[in-house]
């Protein structure tokens, strides 16, 4: 079941922020290290600020990977957000628990011109007729009205093979992240 309102695609575009903000500490944290690394290469000595120096650039990796995350998440949702925008078109909000209830009224609508069709066989009043015919065609308008809403709808499941391509590659992202804290914690008991 999904249920898709604009204004939550909107909502959360705008809490995107958050994952900026990551990146944005990662990098002022790199920037640090890095200065401490650049400034402390030629006055400090010995293995143990080698060791130290080897552990920060541990941390700068682990760092990057995390920024590499965050940017293909934010680009992720924002690519999926802009395609369920464009896909809702005019739409405030998509419910496929609908599709029951709008398949019944395109049936029904449907039956309405068949029995509409009927009485004007069976009639020689123009005026009456000419009535009908109008009747007809709002119908007509309101098949065509709930038959793009019934496709919009039953269009709501992602492709499995793009979901899978995108969550592959967020999960081989969060993969090779922990990896790089695991280094981390693992050089840090040697």
């Amino acid at each position: 079941m999904a249920l898709v309102n604009k204004g939550d695609l909107t909502s959360v575009n705008n809490s995107l922020s958050y994952l900026e903000t990551i990146v944005n500490e990662n990098n002022s944290l790199i920037n640090t290290i890095n200065l401490f690394i650049a400034n402390s290469k030629n006055e400090l000595k010995g293995s143990a600020y080698d060791g130290v120096r080897n552990k920060l650039s541990l941390y700068i990796d682990a760092l990057q990977k995390q920024n590499t995350i965050c940017e293909v998440l934010k680009q992720n949702i924002m690519s999926t957000n802009n395609q369920m925008n464009n896909y809702m078109e005019e739409y405030n909000s998509l419910d496929d628990s609908n599709i029951g209830t709008v398949r019944a009224a395109i049936n029904k609508a449907k039956s309405q011109i068949n029995i509409i069709n009927n009485m004007i066989s069976g009639s020689t009043d123009s005026q009456y007729i000419s009535e009908l015919r109008r009747a007809i065609d709002a119908l007509s308008k309101d098949v065509e009205r709930l038959e793009k809403l019934l496709r919009k709808l039953e269009g709501l499941q992602p492709e499995d093979s793009e979901l899978k391509e995108k969550l592959s590659s967020i999960v081989s992202d969060i993969a090779n992240y922990k990896s790089a804290v695991s280094d981390i914690i693992v050089t840090s008991y040697v």
